[in-house]
């Protein structure tokens, strides 16, 4: 994650994957704000009188969808894993695959 976040510009094929794996539109991390987002998020108190937004160790509860950071970290966490280890198993594919044809040269 250092790597990308260290570049000026992302490949659009690389954000489409970290996209799919944060699940947001991608256009959602091209048109990021920190700025803007702090700003919102600071717009939210803590047991806010309303009811609708809470902040509790971590878990934003907005109109009663949970939305756990840890949770969803793990999650894109496991699907790296997953889609490496499809990469590395098709990299060997390819490897088994050329060696086949050289042995019949």
């Amino acid at each position: 994650m250092s790597l990308l976040e260290s570049k000026e510009v992302i490949e659009p094929g690389t954000l489409d994957l970290v996209a799919n794996v944060l699940k947001v539109p991608a256009k959602a991390i091209e048109n990021f704000d920190e700025e803007a987002a702090i700003m919102y998020i600071n717009t939210f108190h803590d047991n806010s009188s309303n009811g609708t937004f809470h902040n509790n160790n971590g878990t934003l509860h907005a109109f009663n969808y949970q939305f756990n950071l840890v949770e969803k970290w793990l999650e894109a966490l496991d699907e790296n894993k997953r889609l490496f280890e499809e990469l590395l198993k098709s990299e060997r594919d390819k490897v088994a695959m050329l060696g086949k044809m050289l042995e019949g040269k």
